[in-house]
């Protein structure tokens, strides 16, 4: 037999102190999940419209990203300028 909501609290008020706060953290439990299922909707559906409102420019770097060599790091890599510059001064100090 399904119990109204006033017949409830009534047996709660009725009921030692222990239980009351028993009850009560079981409802601020209840209440915390909805919250954190909101905030979890929230989050989703926010990076889904940073999703939706950067398509073309998240495509093209994700484009870049994949024709990238993993294996070829840019801070490794010698400028032909520089290198250049000291062979041929070495030459200079050969003919010398």
């Amino acid at each position: 037999m399904p119990v109204s909501s006033q017949e409830r609290a009534d047996e709660i008020e009725r009921q030692p102190i222990s239980r009351l706060f028993l009850f009560l953290i079981l409802k601020q439990r209840k209440i915390d999940k909805e919250q954190a299922m909101v905030v979890f909707g929230a989050l989703a559906f926010g990076w889904m419209a940073i999703e939706l409102a950067f398509k073309p420019l998240l495509d093209k770097a994700r484009s870049a990203l994949d024709k990238s060599d993993p294996a070829r790091d840019p801070d490794d890599v010698v400028d032909d300028s520089a290198a250049g510059k000291s062979s041929t001064a070495d030459e200079k100090t050969g003919d010398e």
